[in-house]
């Protein structure tokens, strides 16, 4: 479910999440999952690199596998939105 707040001008601004960051070791792959508006597009970037890009449900719930390698085991990932929302989560290789 997308998860919506209010802001003091009565607007509705999205919320976006990082629900999910897990890392395969066998295929050095990424799994990424989270929330954003309904049918918004998001796009995920580590270290100012795009390294995927996904479209959200119509429950708001996105999930992307990188095609691009995060090059170090401990990088921050922003999450922003085509709604306008952002997330940001620091994630590390285990």
């Amino acid at each position: 479910v997308a998860m919506v707040a209010m802001v003091a001008t009565g607007v509705v601004k999205e919320v976006v999440t990082i629900t999910q960051d897990d890392y395969t070791v066998s295929r050095s792959l990424w799994n990424l999952a989270g929330t954003a508006g309904f049918n918004a597009r998001v796009t995920i970037t580590a270290g100012g690199t795009v390294i995927a890009t996904a479209t959200a449900d119509a429950r708001g719930a996105w999930a992307a596998r990188p095609t691009v390698r995060i090059p170090t085991t401990t990088t921050s990932l922003v999450v922003t939105s085509s709604q306008g929302g952002t997330a940001t989560r620091a994630i590390a290789r285990k």
